[in-house]
């Protein structure tokens, strides 16, 4: 039987601010990634003992403002994200400097889990023949896997036959299967990819992606963010 995945991201790792030991500036109350951001800028500045001319929001919104994003290369991110595509992974890939890495699927002809635009998702007639192609598509995965072993029976290292078969398998495996995947990249990486994506122009898929990663992280780190629409139209 074939399930749908919704499209789901969680924060499951940030970076942490440690002052240095003698550092008369305080971080206060942010986050840890906003912290390490204003940090590096006051050091840059040489300001780390001078008094506080604004409060932490507004100095990393003038950081931000000035053009001085490269500072956010200092401070991380890892986002788990679930119900997203092969074709989506695939993609992100070509379009994200990110550190990515996905689930290796086995098996996947027995219980297919698939992940869909809302495009397709949100109508049941479209969503039922996906169902369909996918459904019938584990059905001749079944077959093939039975020809592949065997035209491979002369193997007698059946570990190594049965790897072979299902790496063979996985090749005409649908684009639409659902690929869990842990995504690492630093602030600045993440903010290349939001700019990118999270439009009416980008590819559906990768845009509802992008705004929802952009929740997340806006979430965590607000100041980092507040230049940053999380008002798009939706399609």
């Amino acid at each position: 039987m074939v399930s749908i995945r919704s499209l789901e991201v969680q924060l499951i790792g940030v970076t942490q601010f440690r002052a240095p030991q003698g550092c008369a500036w305080e971080a206060g109350k942010v986050s840890g990634p906003e912290a390490l951001v204003e940090f590096a800028s006051r050091v840059h500045d040489a300001t780390l003992s001078a008094p506080a001319s604004m409060d932490h929001a507004s100095y990393l919104r003038t950081v931000i403002e000035v053009g001085r994003t490269r500072l956010l290369e200092h401070s991380s991110a890892t986002l788990y994200v679930r119900g997203v595509s092969r074709r989506v992974v695939d993609d992100l890939r070509s379009v994200a400097d990110l550190e990515l890495t996905e689930m290796r699927h086995g098996e996947w002809e027995k219980e297919p889990v698939i992940a869909l635009s809302r495009e397709l998702a949100g109508k049941a007639e479209l969503r039922r023949i996906v169902e369909s192609l996918v459904e019938d598509t584990r059905f001749m995965a079944e077959e093939l896997g039975e020809v592949l072993a065997e035209e491979l029976s002369a193997e007698t290292n059946r570990v190594l036959r049965d790897q072979r078969v299902r790496a063979m398998i996985r090749t005409v495996a649908p684009q639409c299967l659902e690929v869990p995947v842990v995504a690492t990249g630093s602030m600045a990486q993440w903010r290349r990819f939001i700019e990118t994506c999270a439009h009416l122009p980008a590819d559906p898929e990768l845009g509802d992606l992008a705004r929802s990663c952009l929740r997340v992280l806006a979430e965590e780190s607000p100041a980092l963010w507040a230049d940053v629409s999380l008002n798009w139209p939706e399609t």
